[in-house]
């Protein structure tokens, strides 16, 4: 992708870049404080689970 719109103008970063930025911006977020308890589950559109979603704990 990148060699394909390096040449067009835009300025182009990687996501290592685009993650620095943030971070300088917005500062690092501290790690949440997770539960072993499963609030919600994502599944596919064949029924597949594909991930968990954690109680966060306060």
């Amino acid at each position: 992708m990148i060699e394909k719109t390096k040449n067009s103008g835009l300025p182009i970063k990687t996501i290592q870049e685009l993650k620095a930025e943030a971070e300088a911006i917005c500062g690092i977020p501290e790690k949440a404080n997770l539960s072993d308890e499963i609030i919600a589950v994502i599944k596919w559109v064949d029924g597949t689970v594909i991930d968990s979603v954690y109680k966060v704990i306060e």
